[in-house]
């Protein structure tokens, strides 16, 4: 039941907009849902204390980076090269 739930939301991310608009959102439930299944469905015990802190800031790079990227104007098909580039070009 979950698989075909998955499909179809993956399917209606994707038609929203272009790949740069929906990857950030699949790059960050990837990891979030592996490990949510991995406590929950087959019983993981995680580590505590300050490994925890590691992980928590590990987490909040990635969605940071995950973020920057997809807002990044080298991404938009529309943005002029100034726009992508800045005053000058490369080449």
């Amino acid at each position: 039941m979950l698989a075909p739930i998955s499909f179809f939301l993956l399917q209606n991310s994707l038609q929203a907009g272009n790949l740069a608009a929906s990857q950030p959102g699949f790059t960050l439930m990837n990891p979030l849902t592996s490990v949510v299944w991995g406590l929950v469905v087959f019983g993981e015990q995680s580590r505590q204390g300050v490994f925890l802190i590691g992980v928590v800031a590990g987490a909040v790079l990635i969605a940071i980076g995950t973020v920057l990227l997809a807002r990044s104007p080298l991404l938009d098909p529309e943005a002029t090269q100034r726009q992508r580039y800045g005053s000058t070009p490369p080449g």
